[in-house]
């Protein structure tokens, strides 16, 4: 049943193409001091879910449309308050804006970020030095998704093509913004929706790895058992693979597999009531 029910969430979920961490190197976010202020923005490489929408509030990440948070782009993370690092979009736009990003790209990317959803109506970012593609801001998904320590779900996703060499601000006009997720190329996707279900998707990746990571262990560690243990593992990579790409092929794997994985513990007549898994996702 467990099995059973982790590969329905895992089938749940939508194709979207693959990106590539644009890399921190290759931005410039402006750090111009403002008097004895500063941006005070920080680049990670990847960002995951859980990792924080700015420096200076705890508020994390928890779903997105398509592979925002599957370490598969960069993110420039902001300040959001006006002090003491005033936030790149409280400089270029004024008091009401808040977060989002100044500086510039070397290579052509993709861009994305939030905006919120929930004062009544959308307020889609804009970039203040143009530099976008032809499309503009395209919304990511017709849903909109949750952050952590907010309640509802606050955040509607953009996505643009950034050209190269153009200093500009991307925010939320009058309205806070996420800090901005680059990967590598032009725009590639259009509206995708990830799951029905934002509590069933919370860092699904995570989940289905934790989870049947931990029953690999416990057949092993207790049975001795490692063609189930092989099994598991195969498993677990093709339901995180199917987070990125749920093609036919790979669903046709899982299933097999799955088919595979129950056969063996069947056979194990020891397990009968033993392996309990804990943890799954809510």
């Amino acid at each position: 049943l467990f099995l059973s029910a982790m590969l329905t969430v895992g089938l749940v979920l939508v194709a979207v193409a693959q990106g590539t961490p644009l890399g921190c190197s290759n931005i410039v976010p402006n750090t111009t001091a403002v008097g004895r202020l500063t941006y005070g923005s920080v680049c990670q490489d990847t960002i995951y879910a859980g990792d924080s929408l700015w420096t200076d509030r705890p508020f994390g990440f928890l779903v997105s449309p398509g592979e925002l948070l599957h370490g598969e782009y960069t993110y420039v993370r902001p300040p959001l308050n006006p002090s003491p690092n005033i936030s790149p979009c409280t400089q270029a736009l004024g008091a009401g804006a808040r977060g989002g990003f100044t500086g510039q790209v070397n290579q052509e990317s993709t861009i994305a970020l939030c905006c919120p959803s929930h004062y009544g109506s959308q307020v889609p970012p804009v970039s203040t030095n143009g530099g976008l593609g032809t499309n503009g801001f395209t919304r990511m998904s017709g849903s909109n998704f949750e952050i952590s320590l907010h309640g509802g779900t606050p955040c509607a996703y953009y996505e643009a093509t950034l050209q190269p060499n153009v200093e500009t601000s991307i925010c939320c006009p009058t309205r806070w913004a996420s800090g901005i997720f680059f990967a590598q190329g032009a725009q590639t996707t259009t509206m995708t929706t990830t799951t029905t279900d934002n509590g069933i998707y919370r860092d699904a990746n995570q989940s289905f790895h934790q989870a049947f990571t931990q029953l690999a262990a416990v057949v092993q560690a207790v049975h001795g058992n490692t063609q189930i243990g092989q099994s598991l593992s195969t498993l677990i990579s093709l339901v995180v693979l199917t987070n990125e790409a749920a093609d036919n092929a790979t669903q046709a794997s899982i299933a097999a597999m799955s088919t595979q994985v129950a056969g063996l513990m069947a056979t194990q007549t020891a397990l009968s009531g033993t392996v309990q898994m804990n943890g799954a996702a809510d």
